[in-house]
């Protein structure tokens, strides 16, 4: 079940995470980084402890939600540029 997860998130919070908007708390090196530490939580969780991955989820529900609003109402061109600076994050 765990490993349905990660691909999934990991595929959103990439593609989501977003420059740093004008009065936005969140760069796109934030929600990269943020990536990374819930993706190493996940690992070192025991396979099929839905508890914790809920604890998990909740933990970073609000900084996803953040990373996602900072993509919304971009252009596919400037989708592709934020990919771009997110990679240079990495």
């Amino acid at each position: 079940m765990k490993k349905l997860w990660i691909l999934p998130l990991a595929a959103i919070m990439m593609v989501a995470c977003g420059e740093e908007e004008k009065g936005g708390d969140l760069s796109i090196c934030d929600c990269v980084k943020m990536q990374g530490e819930m993706m190493d939580k996940m690992k070192s969780l025991d396979y099929g402890d839905e508890e914790a991955m809920k604890a998990l989820e909740a933990e970073y529900k609000e900084k996803g939600q953040a990373c996602e609003k900072l993509s919304e109402g971009k252009s596919q061109e400037e989708m592709i540029a934020l990919k771009k600076e997110a990679e240079a994050c990495m």
